[in-house]
């Protein structure tokens, strides 16, 4: 029982961490929780998500401070 609690807490803490998409559209949008310029796992969301529009990411800013990147999705 404690492993499982233990297990279950440290999912938490890791999936608290995790990029998450934000006010986005077929133009562009934000993605929160980005930790910096070289973080992948925001571009690739924010890639993937300009995907389905048959575009690709690109970023137009990044704050650091507030770690949220902004990106527009443009003509490949």
């Amino acid at each position: 029982m404690k492993k499982w609690i233990i297990a279950v807490a440290l999912l938490a803490t890791v999936s608290g961490c995790a990029p998450e998409l934000g006010g986005a559209n077929e133009r562009g949008g934000f993605v929160n929780r980005a930790t910096g310029p070289n973080d992948s796992d925001a571009f690739n969301l924010a890639n993937y998500h300009c995907k389905q529009y048959g575009r690709v990411a690109r970023i137009t800013k990044m704050d650091v401070p507030s770690d949220i990147m902004t990106f527009d999705c443009v003509q490949p």
